[in-house]
């Protein structure tokens, strides 16, 4: 069942949704297609080749773990902050190697961001002798030290001012990043019981480490945008086909760049979705200014996206 959020029904609707709107890809088509196509790309993709990894990620950011909201979430129940998965994300006072991707969420006490970084596939955990393989150790001391460079009071104020959270947040909530390490197969294990032991013996405090195996369609970010931080902006520059507009994500939506050559370079959805979708934006974004000016948000049906 729907429900309406911030305000009652009495006071009428501040939008008004298309009438017979091409659809979007439903979870029930997206998840199955989404998992054939990534087990595909594990199976006859270049092992050693990061970019085509990274690129397919950046394409459909729900294989991406941390900003599905769930409770088992690695970012928190909260979800991802205004929904983007952050691709290349700058980090306070970090100018060399930065992670692949980036959750930002919160909880009632911190702020949480989820720095994911991934590796070729291709690359092994262990060497003959059971060691970290030199590869391992290298990614692993990389989470070590954007860990060391966000342990600091000051980076809460900078992660506020570069993603632009809330000022009070810099001051009301902690820093807590979480890491999560994308690295090799899964076949490395399989059958080598004293391995899966050793695998599990490696594992860094505060640090998921995972298999590309292991990454599944993620239901809570099936309307996940992929962005990159350009001159201090999100700009848009991917959606998956399940992208829906709506009254629940106007606001979000009117603060992207880039939002329709995103929607243009998506092959997988309909040319009469495209066009529609791009029709669509202007109106949305429109509210929101609306709604920015007045300085007044009202409620929305839950269920109301086209």
């Amino acid at each position: 069942m729907s429900r309406l959020t911030d305000a009652s029904a009495a006071e009428g609707p501040w939008y008004e949704l298309a009438k017979d709107a091409p659809p979007a890809w439903t979870w029930d088509e997206y998840e199955p297609w989404l998992a054939k196509a990534w087990g595909v790309l594990l199976e006859e993709g270049d092992p050693n080749d990061e970019s085509i990894f990274q690129t397919f990620l950046e394409r459909h950011p729900c294989l991406v773990p941390g900003g599905d909201g769930s409770d088992q979430s690695l970012g928190g129940h909260h979800g991802g902050w205004r929904n983007l998965l952050i691709s290349q994300p700058p980090l306070p006072g970090i100018t060399r190697r930065v992670p692949d991707f980036m959750w930002l969420s919160k909880t009632s006490e911190d702020i949480i961001p989820v720095l994911v970084e991934i590796e070729a596939p291709g690359k092994r955990w262990l060497t003959k002798g059971g060691d970290r393989t030199a590869d391992l150790t290298h990614a692993e001391g990389q989470l070590a030290a954007w860990n060391r460079r966000l342990d600091d009071p000051a980076s809460r104020q900078m992660f506020a001012d570069l993603y632009d959270f809330p000022s009070r947040w810099a001051t009301e909530y902690n820093l807590e990043p979480r890491f999560v390490l994308i690295y090799g197969r899964r076949t490395e294990f399989e059958g080598y019981p004293d391995r899966n032991l050793l695998r599990r013996g490696i594992r860094e405090r505060g640090v998921a480490a995972m298999t590309f195996d292991r990454l599944s369609p993620l239901a809570g970010s099936n309307n996940s945008v992929c962005v990159k931080i350009r001159n201090n902006r999100p700009v848009a520059i991917a959606i998956p086909p399940t992208f829906r507009l709506g009254p629940g994500n106007a606001d979000e939506m009117a603060a992207l760049d880039g939002l329709d050559d995103a929607i243009r370079s998506n092959s997988l959805i309909t040319d009469e979705r495209r066009r529609f979708l791009l029709e669509r934006l202007p109106y949305w974004k429109g509210l929101a200014a609306e709604r920015e000016r007045g300085g007044r948000r009202r409620g929305y049906r839950t269920s109301d996206w086209e």
